[in-house]
């Protein structure tokens, strides 16, 4: 079974990455930045980033050692761990974004303190 601490923010970390999220979004985009961008924008940027991640993410194929990711068979791709960092990091940032672009704060951190070790199986 997953240990839920190696993946769970607790309320008090979400919160702070929400309150921080919210003061970028408003610092680049303004108070109404809800309104302002549309959900298409959050969705491609989430799926940019994460190709982006993959990208420097070599992997090992079922019955071979792949030399990269597996979508662009036609690229030698190094394993750039500085890139997946920062990669990681957009992607969370998008992935604040659109969860406070759907609910409240008050709803992701409800959300997230009624999160067991089950659903992390």
């Amino acid at each position: 079974m997953v240990e839920i601490s190696k993946y769970k923010f607790t309320n008090e970390q979400l919160k702070e990455l929400l309150d921080a999220q919210e003061s970028l979004n408003e610092k680049y985009t303004g108070k109404d930045w809800r309104d302002a961008i549309p959900l298409s924008s959050f969705l491609t940027a989430l799926e940019t980033e994460s190709a982006e991640y993959l990208e420097s993410s070599p992997r090992v194929g079922d019955k071979e050692k792949i030399k990269n990711n597996g979508w662009k068979w036609w690229k030698n791709l190094q394993n750039d761990q500085q890139n997946q960092a920062i990669e990681t990091i957009d992607v969370l940032h998008f992935g604040l974004s659109l969860l406070m672009y759907l609910e409240t704060k008050e709803n992701i951190l409800a959300i997230n303190e009624r999160l067991t070790d089950k659903d992390f199986e």
